[in-house]
């Protein structure tokens, strides 16, 4: 299949759409990537992006073409001249571009602005459109202040109900998600399916075992509103007493500096140390000192019943996990035996484990081999490709599917 893949997000920024292009291309097919310019992680725009340079390049097989875009910076204003940068640059170049693909491939983040390339293309070329569903809209906009409050969220409910419905089939992360798509955008059930996130094997041959005579809480990911770091930090101080813990978080986001407030306001600088954001060479440092891994999101959403990416990888690492969240991400840490998961929000529940690990830690050293064999049962990257392979080429043979 000659394939367009669209998002605004590619390497050198870390998205799992690259590996999945890579696995198209080792399997025969011809790799399209439409993307902006990278500056996720730091806000700016490398010097050596700028000016047109890697503008159209190869990588590892996968045909790169990177249209303009304004780095995201720090504040509304900047992220907003972010999104629509890059969807006016990216629709114009959809717009004039006359290669032709089978099929166009939305690797949907936030915002769902991203989506109108990817529309424009189907629709000018008359091919299917297959979207992996990564951040769901307009849900994702309520863990934004001030929420569905804000003037702009009808109309970004409308737009993406609209962006949505150009859509020949739509993957989503969490079985929990067909309802919501059925109720606020109208999907037909039929034209939905369940592509869950992956994670790098890679991690299941490593022994990250280690003890350095403490237990080692890690939140590992980014930190915004929708992650509650609030209930982790409230869940620390109500165990402060206890001896032998710390909690260390590695990322970055827009709570990580009301995170330190919380901190230091609770007197927690000695439980709790900050590791800011790291690559993912990086990451098995941080599994090696993880003898519990953290996962958290905010009640009160349809956010809250995902399964959030690090769930994969925590699994993978053979990590025992804590967890406070609803829905499809709670099923699979309870079914797996891969840790203990409360309901989003519970914080007595929650500090309750938090405690039991602290004194109890022996208890849990079968979730390891346990997380181990379901994520080898559920979550390889063979295995998403595969799904994600099925289904573009379904749409392909059916020459537009069930629009």
């Amino acid at each position: 299949m000659k394939i367009l893949m669209v998002c605004q997000h590619y390497y050198p920024e870390r998205f799992q759409n690259q590996d999945i292009c890579e696995q198209l291309v080792q399997d025969g097919h011809e790799v399209t990537v439409l993307t902006g310019l990278p500056n996720y992680e730091t806000g700016f725009v490398p010097e050596e992006y700028k000016h047109g340079k890697h503008s159209d390049e190869k990588i590892n097989g996968v045909q790169v073409y990177r249209t303009f875009e304004i780095g995201r910076r720090k504040g509304v204003l900047w992220r907003i001249l972010n999104y629509f940068s890059y969807m006016l640059s990216a629709s114009w170049w959809a717009l004039w571009n006359r290669k032709k693909y089978d099929i166009v491939f939305s690797y949907q983040l936030s915002p769902i602005l991203m989506m109108f390339p990817a529309v424009i293309t189907a629709q000018k070329q008359h091919i299917p459109l297959f979207v992996y569903c990564c951040d769901l809209w307009p849900e994702s906009m309520k863990m934004m202040p001030p929420g569905d409050k804000w003037f702009v969220f009808k109309p970004i409910h409308w737009i993406s109900r609209w962006l949505y419905h150009r859509a020949d089939a739509i993957s989503v992360q969490s079985k929990s998600f067909f309802e919501y798509f059925e109720r606020v955008n109208s999907i037909p059930r039929e034209r939905m399916l369940y592509i869950p996130h992956m994670a790098s094997s890679e991690y299941l041959g490593m022994d990250f075992s280690q003890d350095n005579g403490i237990i080692d809480f890690v939140f590992l990911g980014n930190i915004g509103n929708a992650q509650d770091v609030e209930l982790i930090l409230n869940a620390t101080e109500k165990n402060k007493e206890l001896p032998n813990f710390a909690v260390h978080f590695v990322g970055d986001g827009i709570f990580l500096e009301k995170a330190k407030q919380i901190v230091k306001q609770k007197g927690l600088e000695k439980l709790v140390a900050f590791h800011g954001r790291k690559p993912v060479e990086k990451m098995p440092e941080y599994y090696k000192l993880a003898d519990v891994c953290l996962v958290t999101l905010k009640a009160g959403s349809i956010i809250s019943k995902t399964i959030p990416s690090k769930v994969q990888g925590y699994m993978s690492a053979g990590i025992p996990i804590l967890g406070a969240l609803d829905g499809y991400g709670a099923d699979v840490i309870n079914e797996s035996g891969s840790g203990v998961c409360v309901s989003a929000g519970d914080l007595e529940g929650f500090s309750s484990h938090m405690k039991d690990f602290i004194l109890n830690y022996g208890n849990y050293k079968e979730c390891s081999s346990k997380a181990r064999a379901y994520f080898k049962e559920h979550f390889t990257k063979r295995m998403v490709v595969d799904a994600i392979e099925d289904k573009l080429q379904e749409l392909v043979q059916s020459k537009g599917g069930s629009k």
